[in-house]
């Protein structure tokens, strides 16, 4: 078998572990699409993802974003105090360094930046709220 070095090593690391392949490309696309978002991020500055992290956090029943919002569930696309504690709780149970910045590990962690999958169950979205995020 006639092999130039760096495809048959490439070839054997996608054979090898196909899922950790998967997992780094997964972390590229996130890398490359959602933005890096900490404390004094707002939907105004970050194309509405905060809100859409707030979102993603109550999804998984993450802790307690408060009592602001429309809603009154914490989603107001404000990174503020609630929020800052909630992402370093969910870094702290993920492995995740706690700095409390939501970059490319905790984004994909929290399974990309696109919008959340619903907190309630409603019978036209059953397979979205119970496939993995």
């Amino acid at each position: 078998m006639l092999c130039i070095a760096s495809f048959c090593a490439l070839a054997l690391i996608i054979v090898a572990s196909p899922a950790t392949f998967a997992s780094t490309m997964h972390q590229a696309r996130v890398q490359d699409s959602c933005p890096l978002l900490g404390s004094g991020s707002t939907d105004a500055n970050s194309q509405g993802k905060v809100s859409i992290l707030q979102r993603k956090l109550l999804a998984i029943g993450k802790g307690n974003l408060g009592q602001f919002g429309p809603g009154n569930d914490g989603v107001d696309g404000i990174f503020g105090p609630a929020t800052l504690k909630t992402v370093k709780g969910f870094q702290s149970t993920h492995g995740l360094v706690q700095d409390g910045l939501v970059g490319p590990n905790t984004w994909a962690a929290l399974g990309g930046c696109g919008p959340a999958q619903p907190t309630k169950c409603e019978p036209s979205q059953l397979a979205a709220c119970y496939s993995p995020l």
